[in-house]
């Protein structure tokens, strides 16, 4: 399942419900215009995206894979085989 803030419904209703109340303050937002913010949020959201991925691991304090799971002792239930 995708994340709300990669939807292109969710973000072109938020542009549409800000079109709304920017047309009500005498500022006309046009269809193109809407559709262009859209497409700029998104491209927003898949460049931030993998930044904030690559900051979160190079801060975490914790390695990457359980730890838990014994390779070599069979009778813990956790074995690999």
């Amino acid at each position: 399942m995708k994340k709300w803030y990669k939807s292109k419904t969710i973000i072109s209703a938020g542009i549409t419900l800000a079109a709304v109340i920017f047309d009500n303050f005498g500022m006309h937002i046009t269809g193109d215009q809407q559709t262009a913010v859209t497409e700029l949020i998104l491209k927003g959201v898949e460049i931030v995206g993998p930044i904030v991925a690559i900051y979160g691991r190079s801060t975490a304090t914790g390695g990457i894979g359980n730890e838990n799971i014994s390779k070599s002792n069979p009778d813990s239930g956790n074995s690999i085989t």
